[in-house]
């Protein structure tokens, strides 16, 4: 059970987001694919295999007695979400004045996503949480910071193409 991992007896507030997880050969694709970007930037923060994820919902600080809903509230959205398959799209960035934001979106499953981030913000609402006011953006986050020699477009032509096939099989709350 999702919420059996978080009988935590912290008392102080934690950051949290909810999201879909990898299997461990996705986790390894997606990390070449970032070590390719990696080689091709002159700096930024690369995302450490163990930190891939699509985020499905960002909570920030959350009070440790606001945990257990939230939990239920994830358990109930994944038990009414079949699993799905998720393969990637094409790379992008979220331009930003210290660094891009690199990112690859989200091809098959990304309609899935969207119902799943809908269905959970439902629950989240039904337990009185506000609903988040930006929009979805099915993505996995690959660097932040990130500054390259040449334009991302001539980047992006230069790697060539990315590909991985995987399950998504539920949700997960984690802390950030």
């Amino acid at each position: 059970s999702l919420c059996l991992s978080w009988a935590s007896t912290s008392s102080s507030d934690m950051r949290l987001f909810a999201a879909v997880l990898f299997d461990k050969d996705t986790l390894e694709r997606i990390h070449e694919y970032r070590n390719r970007f990696r080689e091709a930037a002159l700096s930024g923060n690369f995302s450490s295999k163990s930190n891939y994820h699509i985020t499905v919902r960002f909570f920030g600080e959350v009070e440790p007695e606001a945990v257990r809903p939230i939990c239920r509230a994830l358990e109930k959205s994944a038990s009414v979400t079949a699993p799905f398959r998720i393969s990637p799209y094409k790379p992008g960035v979220f331009r930003k004045n210290e660094g891009s934001v690199l990112w690859v979106g989200i091809d098959r499953g990304r309609k899935e996503l969207w119902n799943l981030a809908d269905i959970v913000e439902d629950e989240l609402f039904s337990i009185g949480i506000p609903k988040e006011e930006k929009p979805f953006k099915a993505h996995i986050t690959l660097g932040r910071k990130v500054n390259f020699r040449d334009e991302f477009s001539h980047v992006v032509q230069e790697l060539g193409a990315f590909s991985f096939l995987s399950e998504a099989k539920g949700i997960s709350l984690m802390e950030s």
